[in-house]
């Protein structure tokens, strides 16, 4: 029988299967990323990340308590590092919140205030801190992906993110685990730690308004020789970006279409820092505030406060981007607070009676400088209120009890004749007897509320102030 010839078939490729390889691939790959980004085990650093804290506190407040932020600042690090916005709540009864990004720029502040909005927060004004104006069209990366990370909002980071992010790092800023995949490398141990840590970032106090002070490393005699001997900032004008210029209008056409505010604010910076700031205000003019007369405008960098602005109100850094000290950061809340209440103080909201605003702020050093002793108070004692004495009206006198002596907060409603040091006479009862106590009392430079001046004292623990009897 004749053998059959079989020819050699060629046979076609498989490319159905090797699609399905190539899927369940992916399928695994996916898997495992949104695995390790959900158990968090490739997140960095987070212990610096105030960015999450202050924006998911900002969610914390809106969804869950439903209450409004009648003030919200953005900017970039000079914003959260240069104002205290829990002296600016208290002084003016409003809660003010700074929303800001490390070394944002304006497209983070349109996106931030979309975000703001969605979530039914309509604030009263919404203030911009200039020096992010003059930076980069969209800051520097990893500050631009902790505020991406930090917005809760889905569609508003599929709207910021072909405008905020270049093409080439959006997986990095969804997903911590392809950003931070080197660590299996490079930082095992930031693995295991996040491992073994649930909280990887927890919140530092109930209500995160977002302040972030540098501390009170303040300015050493070498830095400020430095700063005599050149002026680090040698412009002569603001370079804004195009960009900027864009979202700016883009800001302002949100605002007014929510009937919300507008300001500008500069927060200063050491008056040695710059060589022409009168140049570079008078460009900020023409370029920026002629374009916006809607807004005001409050610039703390000239005039200069030589009296306040000192040495103390500024980190130990010889830089053109300086950044104010604690210190630094009360004395710019206090003059914020001043400007709001002589420009806005129509459309801001009174909340020093609702026992959830007391709630929220009571606890900071600074509210009984601002406002009444909580009838609550453990630490505080409200002496006596709304006296007239001479040709002066006292608003409170209190008093703080400290571990082995008291101290008297006095506060004198405004306008006032009353030097910074003076002599309170009290009625005091002291070892059985009611006697007149000459108490001196002087103010503090870095507090002044606008509504009244403040005064303290220290005395015994154990003498009990009754009365004011005459102030000389």
């Amino acid at each position: 029988m004749p053998e059959e010839k079989v020819e050699n078939v060629k046979k076609p490729f498989g490319w159905a299967k090797l699609t399905l390889k190539l899927l369940l691939l992916l399928a695994i790959v996916v898997t495992v990323v949104v695995y390790t980004d959900k158990k968090e085990y490739f997140v960095g650093d987070q212990s610096n990340n105030h960015v999450e804290r202050k924006w998911r506190s900002f969610y914390r407040f809106a969804d869950e308590q439903h209450k409004n932020a009648d003030i919200v600042i953005f900017g970039s690090s000079h914003a959260s590092a240069g104002v205290e916005p829990f002296i600016v709540s208290m002084t003016t009864n409003t809660y003010c919140f700074i929303l800001n990004s490390l070394g944002s720029s304006v497209i983070d502040a349109y996106f931030s205030l979309k975000e703001v909005l969605k979530h039914g927060n309509k604030p009263k004004i919404v203030i911009l801190e200039t020096n992010f104006i003059q930076g980069e069209e969209r800051g520097i990366e990893w500050g631009r992906i902790q505020s991406f990370e930090a917005k809760q909002g889905v569609w508003t980071k599929l709207q910021m993110l072909p405008y905020w992010l270049p093409s080439d790092a959006w997986l990095k800023a969804w997903s911590p685990t392809i950003r931070n995949h080197s660590f299996l490398l490079t930082n095992p141990e930031q693995i295991e730690y996040n491992k073994n840590t649930k909280d990887k970032n927890p919140d530092r106090m109930p209500l995160d308004l977002g302040r972030f002070s540098h501390g009170n490393d303040y300015m050493s005699a070498k830095t400020i020789a430095l700063f005599d001997s050149c002026s680090p900032n040698q412009l002569t004008k603001m370079e804004i970006p195009k960009s900027n210029h864009y979202y700016l209008k883009k800001v302002a056409d949100l605002c007014q279409a929510n009937g919300i505010e507008l300001m500008f604010l500069t927060v200063p910076m050491w008056h040695k820092t710059f060589s022409h700031y009168d140049e570079i205000q008078k460009s900020m003019e023409d370029e920026i505030y002629k374009k916006f007369p809607q807004a005001k405008v409050l610039d703390l960098q000239l005039p200069y406060d030589t009296l306040l602005f000192t040495s103390n109100a500024f980190n130990d850094e010889y830089s053109s981007w300086q950044h104010t000290s604690g210190y630094g950061m009360q004395i710019i809340a206090y003059k914020l607070s001043d400007f709001l209440l002589k420009n806005y103080a129509s459309i801001l909201p009174d909340r020093s009676k609702d026992p959830r605003w007391i709630a929220d702020l009571e606890d900071h050093f600074s509210f009984v400088y601002n406002q009444d002793v909580p009838p609550t108070s453990v630490k505080y004692r409200s002496i006596l209120k709304d006296k007239a004495v001479g040709s002066e009206r006292i608003i409170e006198l209190a008093e703080q009890h400290n571990e082995d002596h008291k101290s008297l907060i006095l506060k004198i409603a405004k306008p006032s004749a009353l030097a910074p040091t003076f002599t309170l006479v009290c009625l005091a009862q002291y070892e059985n007897q009611r006697v007149a106590v000459p108490i001196p009392v002087q103010s503090y430079m870095d507090v002044f509320p606008p509504r009244h001046n403040l005064y303290f004292a220290n005395i015994r623990s154990d003498v009990q102030i009754l009365d004011v009897i005459t102030i000389e």
